[in-house]
């Protein structure tokens, strides 16, 4: 539906070029995530860092993490690792 351009012109602008004073960008960006960056237009390494860097909570997996059967496996893991840590308690009731 929308160019990649687009995409990646919108998460500079929200999260890269308008002043942290101005939003507030730690408080903002304090939901843990997981980014796995990729050699694709939509998952670019450099779309990746875009996300990272205002983010205290992130965690970033290897790059081209499908390229070795080993690099791949470990990130497989840290997927798992992440999703485990950030299960969502349900409250009974």
């Amino acid at each position: 539906m929308f160019g990649e351009g687009l995409l990646l012109a919108l998460i500079k602008r929200v999260i890269v070029n308008i002043p942290a004073k101005s939003l507030a960008l730690p408080s903002l960006c304090r939901t843990p995530m997981l980014v796995i960056p990729d050699d694709t237009p939509l998952h670019s390494y450099e779309a990746a860092m875009d996300l990272v860097s205002p983010a205290p909570n992130a965690q970033v997996t290897a790059y081209l993490w499908k390229e070795a059967p080993d690099i791949f496996a470990s990130t497989i893991e840290q997927v798992r690792s992440f999703l485990q840590a950030h299960e969502r308690v349900h409250a009974d009731g």
